[in-house]
């Protein structure tokens, strides 16, 4: 799952399921239902700011955008790179940590370790799209002084599964166009 020293990482505007599933090759809008669960990538990073974005055409709820410094891995091992990343689900409990922190030390950031994933939608829930996320810690989210993303790879991989291989019906499926 690491990149090879020296291979260039994709840098992403942000990093979403959106934008990670797209440069994978993954339509979430037109999933074949019921959707199967599926993890969509591990995301490791520092967030150091953290700010309410409303969104311009008002069509979608506000939400929370997290800055510092992000990589995404996919199951393949794929990695990408951002100064931004918006974290479904628990975006309010991290942008609380960071306050929190932050009230004590004004430069303090945040690591994070994370597994991002979507979840069949329970049935009789509404659903527009046959699914829902699921994100799960892969360490605890903690202070952190520097800038650690090897060190969360790493202590991650002392606690967490890794990633689980794709299928082989779904590298075809996720074939890059």
């Amino acid at each position: 799952m690491n990149a090879q020293a020296g291979s260039v990482v994709p840098y992403l505007r942000k990093i979403t399921p959106k934008t990670v599933c797209e440069k994978l090759g993954i339509d979430l809008l037109n999933l074949q239902r019921p959707v199967e669960p599926r993890v969509l990538y591990d995301l490791f990073g520092t967030v150091t700011r953290s700010a309410l974005k409303t969104d311009k055409t008002g069509e979608k709820q506000p939400s929370i955008q997290f800055s510092g410094r992000f990589q995404a891995v996919s199951p393949d091992g794929e990695v990408f790179d951002s100064g931004v990343a918006y974290i479904p689900i628990m975006d309010n409990v991290l942008d609380a940590a960071l306050k929190e922190a932050q009230s004590r030390d004004p430069k303090a950031q945040i690591g994070i370790a994370l597994r991002v994933a979507i979840v069949t939608a329970p049935s009789g829930k509404p659903s527009a799209t046959g699914y829902e996320f699921d994100v799960q810690r892969l360490i605890p989210t903690e202070q952190s002084a520097d800038d650690p993303i090897m060190r969360l790879r790493a202590e991650a991989a002392k606690h967490a599964p890794a990633l689980p291989a794709p299928k082989k019906e779904e590298k075809a499926t996720h074939a890059k166009k």
